[in-house]
């Protein structure tokens, strides 16, 4: 599933708990800081393959905005990647993320594929 252009378009996800494919949030630029405070979607736990944020401007919190997701399991990764967060402007990231990975410095789960956190660009 792709979102763009504006944070009035997120309403699509109101009542998810699961996304089977891959969740891209991608290019809204027009956002002010706090256009983000008052959406959040605690209904949704689980995608199935990514979650891309690129190009947001005004998140200040992924905590806020998807409080209750629990895992991500890169079933189809965006360059090995099962979380992207590139140039996206968060002022107080509150996620700690944690994805299997083959890698001794991330938590490893059973049925978790190999991925990795990457966010560039993102204070």
């Amino acid at each position: 599933m792709r979102i763009t252009s504006h944070v009035n378009n997120l309403r699509v996800l109101r009542n998810c708990t699961v996304i089977e494919g891959y969740l891209a949030i991608i290019l809204i630029e027009n956002a002010e800081p706090g256009d983000f405070d008052s959406v959040s979607f605690p209904h949704l736990r689980e995608i199935g393959s990514y979650l891309l944020l690129y190009r947001l401007y005004g998140l200040r919190s992924l905590d806020r905005l998807f409080p209750n997701l629990a895992v991500i399991r890169g079933q189809l990764l965006f360059f090995n990647y099962a979380l992207v967060c590139t140039v996206t402007v968060i002022v107080r990231p509150s996620v700690r993320p944690s994805v299997s990975s083959s890698h001794h410095h991330h938590h490893h789960h059973h049925d978790a594929k190999t991925a990795e956190v990457r966010c560039d660009d993102s204070p």
